[in-house]
């Protein structure tokens, strides 16, 4: 498989491993941190093709000093690419928690000790390094058609922390592809766009290190993370109910830059009218890279369960309509909670029973035609 090139890969995240707090079971099923045959199956017989599968390193860790990864945890990762292969899924392995980087989440994630962007005390970066290190070489042999390693989730934005530069994100980067690549050199790899997955990293830098890049579909962020529980402080900023489309609210006078600028571009707030054209206009510098020869897929997309249902169905269609017509594949966060098809809890769906568990038929529709 070409390194750069992605075929339009379409499916789900399987969630139950990105996080270890017992807390997220209060949002959505966790499964034991387990994830099911059944959601490979049915993946499959809806008609998908792929599973992005988001870990918590700290799932597998096995001493305080977080270099052994006891062999009964790493053989549930085997499971995932086994269950791929038999049900031709692809399957993407995303580092969703690193050490010195988490997501947002707070309080259902307990922050980090240290950051992985800049050296630090704890050894961040040499951690991260060592553990896609031990997955390169388990997995050697796979086919990058069966199997890709997305680096590490939504990088933070630059601007908003003091001394980070991006070129610090690309260090770490280009440190994990070494590591890959040195112990399986035909392994695929995603690297996702900076500022929280949403700036593409530029397109000479994906050729020159061999990997394709992962978007995150959210825009804009008043509609679909709506009421979400696990939204950073800030982006709830309006009471308005979401439309679609819909018009932002202006900028609250204590919002200074660079947040202001930020959450602009993210549509939260700006005075804004977002509709399918500004939708594209957001995603344009996606498409661009798609079309220089890079490969591009949308590793997250999709609503919070907050948001009205008839408001979420036209977004969500104009969303991929849009990756489609660029020929970039997706993956729904997720496939059952609170963003899914599957026991996703709105108050407002006529869900269908699929084997014990409520089905949004709508909105499987949706993806089917994309």
């Amino acid at each position: 498989m070409d390194n750069t090139k992605l075929p339009r890969w379409r499916g789900f995240n399987l969630h139950q491993m990105f996080a270890t707090s017992a807390r997220w079971s209060e949002l959505m099923p966790m499964d034991n941190n387990r994830v099911s045959e059944d959601d490979f199956r049915w993946a499959r017989d809806w008609g998908f093709d792929f599973v992005r599968v988001p870990f918590s390193y700290l799932y597998f860790i096995g001493d305080g000093e977080r270099r052994q990864y006891p062999e009964d945890r790493l053989a549930i990762l085997d499971r995932v690419v086994e269950l791929g292969a038999a049900y031709d899924l692809h399957v993407s392995l995303n580092m969703w928690r690193a050490p010195g980087h988490t997501n947002f989440g707070y309080p259902y994630n307990e922050p980090e000790h240290g950051t992985l962007w800049v050296p630090d005390e704890y050894g961040s970066q040499d951690l991260f390094v060592h553990f896609w290190e031990i997955l390169a070489e388990r997995y050697r042999g796979t086919p990058s058609k069966r199997l890709s390693f997305d680096i590490v989730n939504e990088p933070p934005a630059t601007d908003l922390v003091p001394a980070l530069a991006d070129s610090d994100i690309l260090a770490v980067y280009a440190a994990a592809v070494r590591a890959i690549r040195a112990k399986d050199p035909e392994r695929l790899m995603l690297v996702e766009g900076l500022d929280w997955a949403y700036t593409p990293v530029p397109a000479d830098w994906c050729a020159a290190h061999g990997v394709a890049q992962s978007l995150h579909g959210f825009a804009p962020l008043a509609l679909s993370h709506h009421h979400c529980e696990y939204s950073p402080q800030g982006l709830d900023l309006t009471s308005n109910e979401p439309s679609w489309p819909m018009r932002l609210p202006a900028p609250p006078p204590e919002i200074e830059e660079p947040v202001r600028t930020l959450l602009q571009g993210r549509g939260v707030i700006g005075e804004t009218h977002w509709d399918r054209d500004r939708l594209a206009a957001s995603l344009q510098p996606w498409f661009d890279l798609a079309a220089s020869g890079v490969g591009v897929h949308a590793g997250e997309t999709g609503a919070h369960n907050k948001v009205p249902h008839d408001v979420v169905l036209p977004w969500l269609d104009d969303t991929l309509g849009l990756l489609t017509d660029h020929g970039i594949g997706y993956a729904l966060w997720n496939l059952r909670g609170p963003f899914g098809v599957l026991d996703s809890g709105r108050a407002d769906v006529a869900y269908e029973d699929w084997h014990g568990h409520q089905l949004d038929h709508e909105m499987l529709r949706i993806l089917q035609k994309h």
